[in-house]
Formats: structure tokens, sequence, C-alpha cells
């Protein structure tokens, strides 16, 4: 894949920025979750944030898309944080993504990103993204799905392969405060399904 690497690059160089250490925890049999889920659709992905969600979380968030293999024939992704219930990113967060989605975009510069949002402190973070000199991808902001999809031309069709909750929990170090709690509030297991 052509941006494995850049995408790689780029979050090894905002991990040494922001001066966090990440170790990774692999396995579903762990009862940790990411507090979001990718469904991957034909042509675009959805992305659906629940309960709390951090500065690692949204960053994972984007290198599982940009780095998975369907990411080069994607026309959108879908940012639902309808069921964001907490929402505490690092002041640089939203200037990381869009230099990681400039990178991706030598990949596939074809894709439209629709944020579903209603809280206004995601707001505020969503026109931050959508305003910045870096952001390459047309970017909307919608308090529903509904409306998003309108824009973007598309309805809810799952691809064959998959609901699949992230697999990887970052467990970071940040201002020398240690974080073990789980991100979400299920075992990853009980969000594995198939939409067929």
């Amino acid at each position: 894949m052509k941006h494995h690497a850049l995408v790689d690059q780029a979050f090894d160089i905002w991990r040494e920025l922001v001066g966090v250490a990440t170790m990774q925890v692999r396995g579903y049999g762990l009862g940790v979750s990411m507090s979001y889920e990718i469904i991957w659709e034909s042509h675009g992905a959805v992305k659906r944030f629940l309960g709390h969600v951090n500065s690692f979380e949204l960053i994972q968030s984007v290198i599982d898309v940009e780095r998975d293999a369907r990411f080069d024939d994607l026309h959108y992704v879908i940012n639902d944080f309808l069921g964001c219930t907490r929402f505490s990113i690092h002041d640089r967060v939203v200037e990381d993504m869009a230099v990681m989605d400039k990178g991706a975009s030598f990949s596939n510069p074809d894709i439209k990103i629709a944020v579903v949002v209603t809280s206004p402190q995601i707001i505020a973070a969503a026109r931050e993204y959508v305003n910045s000199e870096l952001n390459v991808y047309p970017t909307r902001i919608f308090a529903t799905e509904g409306e998003a999809r309108a824009w973007l031309g598309t309805s809810v069709q799952a691809s064959n392969s998959d609901v699949l909750p992230n697999a990887t929990m970052l467990v970071d170090m940040l201002h020398g405060v240690w974080t073990d709690e789980p991100f979400g509030c299920e075992p990853a297991s009980a969000r594995v399904r198939r939409l067929d």
C-alpha cells in the first residue's frame, strides 16, 4: 500500500512532538476496547465514536482508516460523534489530523468528510479542521447522519466485510499521568458484528 509508511511516520512524529509514550495491546480477549468502531461500506467508512473520546483514539481512528487496504477506494468518511459523551483532546490534535490527511491524500485525493455532531465542543474542533490551511478534503458538519449522507450522495451500504472494532488499545503516558482504564465500557468482542 502506497501510504502505509507515510501514515506510520506521521504518527511517530506526532507522538514525539507531544511527548507520548505508547504501548500497543492486541487481542480481543483482554476485555478492553477503543471508544470507536469503523464500519466499512461499499465506497466509504463510518467511524462511530462512543463514550469518552480522547486525542489518542481520534488519531488512532485516522490511522486505522488510512492504513487499511480499502482506503484507496474510499469516496467518503463519516465521523459520527453523536454517541460521544466526553471529548478531551490535546490542543494540536486537529492540526495533526489535517497533516495526516494531507499525506494520505497523495494516495487518495477523492474523499469527502462528513462530521455528524451536536456537541458545541466537538463542533468547534470540527470547524477548526474545516478551516485549517492543511485540510485537503471537502468537509462539512451535520446534525444528523441523514443530512450527511444526502450531501455525500450515499445511503447505508455496508460491505461484505463488516463492522469490526479497533483491535489496538493505546495505553499512554501524558504529562506524567498514567492512564490504564479502558477507553470504552464494553469488551471489544461485544462490538463485533456484520451488516449483511
